[in-house]
């Protein structure tokens, strides 16, 4: 009780690992995970993911995973705290009550389509999210290289770099693009820090090197070969697109989309923070009225654009135009530069000031990689999110915000968002048990013609093909649940049980 008392970001701390220990046990396995339940030691043993990828660590830890639920329990639960606490050591806000449920709840509020891909999915989870969490260890460390920040022990020094040497080599093992960010920031870290010290840093020299051998390990996998040679579909831009059409589609409509739109709520959000942030800077303040206009139309920009115009014209579904996908692009890239001339004018210090520069950058470089693969949804812009996340809490850093009360106000909104999560995901997971046991009771008193009918699951817009949508996908679902292969399954969106009556009566 005493140490609850001296420090109560422990006490929180201890109750946040306990949510995402308890959360991956009712997130219901998906479509990917069965195939890995299923075909993963063969993968993994007789194939060695030859034909698959060079995600050897993403892939093995998932093949594990699914087998078992304490590991997969542990696994989530020490990725997703890890994930919270960089986040928050990058504003050194790790102690902050306040800040780390506002982390929290930023997490665990970030858009659905980037939530179902990622933490609703453990296909996802063990490779989007570990992989953002190597990229964010290299990042932090770089960053205080160049901070040239000297730690308390020399056990903490040793530490950080085992950490940084690890993540450096083993987090080339998860994702493609994540693999190309390491070597890239790590490779500016070394520049960098050349420009500003005048010497070569021995520590960042050893980290790119070894992000450079772990790229090699990953992109040697026969597949990349193939990929090259147009014999594998994996990654690969269709036969009927060419790169530069692949190239400007990226980048005119799915990554406003995904990047911008989709996180338009967090986004505006920032927008806000950062202006009530700027008109209480005296270094915006003293800029003429003119240069405060467009600085402040320029963060406003998007959010209006988005509620008033996009939104309510549909332009989404009009994106193939090509001046209204040059018009989307054109919102988002004015948003992201407001926010990159605007956090120069609220005071940051120079190793804030540093550190949001470089999570601006790293959005940029872990981005590109994804203008020349296929398919791109939206859990690669996880990464991407965390790194705005970053962003946001070292603006709010500028506030003065009262500990006690935005720690009350915080937590109360952590507890309704955590409330409502477990509630559907139990849901979720029950419905998902009592399902099967129905399929498997119907199809023991089927006949050969008879079709069971089974409906998906509550809330999907939270998982991630939690049902089976192919036939393929449907005979991997049922050699999973041990559902006899000849049973015909037809899924059909859930609630439908209640609309039956209705139907039957409308006919009558």
């Amino acid at each position: 009780m005493r140490i609850i008392k001296e420090h109560p970001y422990c006490f929180v701390y201890g109750l946040l690992v306990l949510f995402y220990f308890v959360f991956a046990a009712i997130v219901p396995l998906a479509q990917d995970d069965w195939g890995w339940y299923i075909h993963g030691y063969n993968q993994w043993f007789n194939e060695h993911f030859k034909n698959l990828n060079g995600r050897y660590f993403g892939n093995i830890l998932e093949i594990l995973a699914v087998r078992s639920l304490l590991l997969r329990m542990v696994v989530y639960a020490l990725v997703s705290f890890s994930i919270l606490w960089i986040v928050l050591k990058f504003a050194d806000k790790t102690k902050s009550t306040a800040y780390i449920l506002i982390a929290f709840i930023m997490l665990l509020l970030m858009p659905a389509s980037i939530f179902k891909q990622t933490y609703a999915w453990y296909a996802g989870f063990n490779n989007y999210v570990t992989s953002a969490l190597c990229a964010l260890v290299v990042l932090l460390f770089v960053l205080k290289t160049l901070h040239n920040q000297e730690r308390k022990t020399q056990w903490s020094q040793r530490i950080e770099l085992v950490c940084f040497y690890i993540a450096c080599i083993a987090g080339q093992l998860f994702m493609e693009n994540v693999t190309l960010y390491n070597i890239a920031i790590t490779g500016l870290g070394l520049l960098v820090y050349l420009v500003i010290y005048h010497k070569i840093n021995l520590k960042l020299l050893i980290g790119f090197c070894l992000t450079w051998i772990g790229a090699i390990i990953m992109f040697t996998n026969p597949n990349y070969l193939n990929i090259l040679a147009g014999n594998s579909s994996y990654q690969q831009v269709g036969s009927n697109t060419s790169m530069y059409d692949k190239v400007i589609q990226t980048l005119l409509k799915i990554i406003p989309y995904y990047g911008y739109f989709q996180c338009a709520i967090f986004l505006s959000v920032l927008a806000v923070v950062l202006l009530i942030v700027l008109y209480r800077s005296p270094k915006f303040l003293s800029l003429s009225l003119v240069y405060k206009v467009i600085i402040t139309a320029a963060l406003a920009f998007f959010t209006v654009y988005k509620y008033f115009i996009y939104e309510p014209f549909d332009l989404d579904a009009m994106k193939h135009i090509p001046w209204i996908a040059g018009l989307n692009f054109l919102a988002c890239l004015i948003y992201f530069c407001a926010v990159a001339v605007g956090l120069y004018f609220i005071g940051l210090s120079k190793k804030s000031l540093l550190t949001t520069y470089f999570n601006l950058a790293s959005i940029v470089i872990a981005t590109m990689p994804l203008l020349v693969v296929a398919p791109v949804g939206p859990r690669n812009f996880y990464f991407m999110y965390v790194l705005w996340l970053v962003i946001l809490l070292i603006v709010l850093k500028q506030l003065p915000l009262p500990e006690r009360r935005t720690s009350l106000i915080a937590g109360s909104i952590a507890l309704v968002a955590v409330i409502v999560f477990m509630s559907a995901f139990s849901f979720m997971s029950y419905a998902n048990t009592q399902r099967i046991a129905k399929i498997k009771e119907e199809a023991a008193h089927a006949s050969k013609d008879d079709v069971i009918i089974v409906e998906m699951l509550p809330f999907d817009v939270y998982t991630q093909h939690s049902s089976p949508w192919s036939v393929r996908t449907q005979r991997v679902f049922k050699q999973y649940f041990g559902i006899p292969q000849e049973a015909r399954l037809k899924f059909v969106p859930y609630g439908q049980k209640y609309l039956q009556p209705k139907v039957q009566k409308k006919n009558k």
